[in-house]
C-alpha cells in the first residue's frame, strides 16, 4: 500500500485582551488528507485498478480562551474516508468503515470526538485544574503521562490536578483515569 499526504499544521490565531472584553481566544488547527492507494481488487472489476483507492483525511482542533487566573480548553479531533463508498447491486457499501459498532457517527466513514476538555483556575501560588491534564512524576520513571506529538501519542489523565508552591517545595497531586487518544493523525492505525 503507498501512501501520499498533504499536511497543514499549526495555524494559532489570537486576539489580545482589551479592556471592555477581557478574554482572549487561542485557536490551533492541525490538518492532514492523504491519497491511500490500495492493492486490493474488487471481484469483478479487476481491471479498474484504483477503485479502492480513497482519501483519508485528519483534522485536529483545539480552542483556548483565557481570562485572569481562568482558561477553559476544547479540543475536538475529527477524521473522514472519501472516495470510500460505491454502490454494488444497488446497495451502498463503504469499503473502510472507521466508526464501529460502540461509536456514533452520522456515517461510517466519518468520526468526530471531543477528545480534551479542561477549566482552569490560578491563584497566587495554587492552580486547580479540572478535566484533560498531563503530569510527570519522578523526571518520567515514576508516571509520564505527557504528549508526544512527534509520535501521534496523546494520552491525558481526565480528572482533577493541583499544583501548590510554598518556599522551596513543589506539591503536585492528580487523580483521575487515562484518557487514551481515540484518532490517530500521523501514525495509521
Amino acid at each position: 500500500m503507498m501512501v501520499l499526504f498533504l499536511s497543514l499544521v499549526g495555524t494559532a490565531v489570537s486576539s489580545e485582551p482589551v479592556e471592555d472584553n477581557p478574554w482572549s481566544l487561542m485557536f490551533s488547527e492541525d490538518f492532514e488528507a492523504r491519497y491511500i492507494i490500495s492493492d486490493d481488487l474488487l471481484e469483478g472489476f479487476e481491471e479498474r485498478g484504483s477503485l479502492l483507492n480513497y482519501i483519508e483525511q485528519v483534522n485536529r482542533l483545539g480552542v483556548l480562551a483565557s481570562s485572569g487566573p481562568y482558561e477553559i480548553g476544547v479540543q475536538v479531533d475529527q477524521v473522514s474516508l472519501f472516495a470510500n463508498r460505491y454502490f454494488l447491486n444497488e446497495e451502498l457499501v463503504y469499503e473502510n468503515e472507521i466508526v464501529g459498532d460502540n461509536l456514533t457517527s452520522f456515517a461510517p466513514d466519518h468520526y468526530v470526538n471531543v477528545d480534551k476538555v479542561w477549566v482552569t483556575r490560578r491563584s497566587g501560588s495554587t492552580t486547580l485544574q479540572f478535566g484533560d491534564h498531563y503530569t510527570s512524576f519522578g523526571r518520567g520513571l515514576a508516571l509520564n503521562i505527557v504528549k508526544q506529538t512527534g509520535i501521534d501519542i496523546d494520552t491525558s489523565i481526565r480528572g482533577v490536578k493541583t499544583t501548590t508552591r510554598s518556599g522551596g517545595w513543589l506539591i503536585d497531586t492528580t487523580v483521575g483515569v487515562t484518557n487514551i487518544q481515540q484518532v490517530a493523525q500521523d501514525n495509521r492505525i
